[in-house]
């Protein structure tokens, strides 16, 4: 087993060390990486449809609509880190929230029902590759079907709950369907 892969019991909060990790061995980097990124991706939320105002503070903003909209009692302090995304011209830039929990990602996620015939949606950030796959994944059962938690895609069948793992997944499932 390679000296890189035992060093994984380090922490790895930060991309800083990414790069120190996937540096020793080239070959290694994209596994190193895609660890990191699925594990810092945890405890982050997109949220879209919040309205933009010039000399807004986001963690604020975000702040008051989980209190607003969710009826929730999320402090400034439990978010490591809180911005907007770019944008296309005439829509409401993302906001991406970082928090230093993952509780409370997931109380925001249990709560996000109340959201419902409301403009603002939140979702879990995915990793590009899975993003992808809950976007097939949606395309052929449903965006009621299917849903990610914990960065992991589920797909709901016939009353039964499904991960889905890679594209070999949903094509079993299409098969099982017909």
């Amino acid at each position: 087993m390679c000296k890189e892969k035992l060093d994984l019991d380090i922490p790895v909060s930060s991309m800083d060390c990414c790069h120190r990790l996937a540096g020793k061995e080239g070959q290694h980097r994209p596994i190193i990486v895609k660890f990191i990124s699925r594990n810092t991706k945890k405890v982050i939320l997109n949220n879209y449809g919040i309205p933009e105002v010039p000399t807004e503070k986001t963690d604020e903003v975000v702040t008051k609509m989980c209190k607003e909209k969710l009826d929730l009692d999320i402090p400034v302090s439990s978010m490591d880190c809180c911005h907007r995304l770019a944008g296309k011209e005439g829509q409401h830039r993302p906001i991406i929230v970082k928090f230093i929990s993952r509780n409370t990602k997931k109380v925001i996620l249990n709560n996000k029902r109340k959201l419902k015939n409301t403009k603002i949606v939140i979702r879990e950030d995915l990793t590009r590759r899975r993003a992808q796959l809950l976007r097939n994944a949606a395309a052929r059962f449903g965006h009621r079907s299917v849903w990610s938690n914990d960065g992991n895609v589920m797909v709901k069948m016939n009353s039964r709950i499904r991960k889905i793992v890679s594209e070999d997944d949903l094509r079993q499932m299409d098969l099982s369907c017909a």
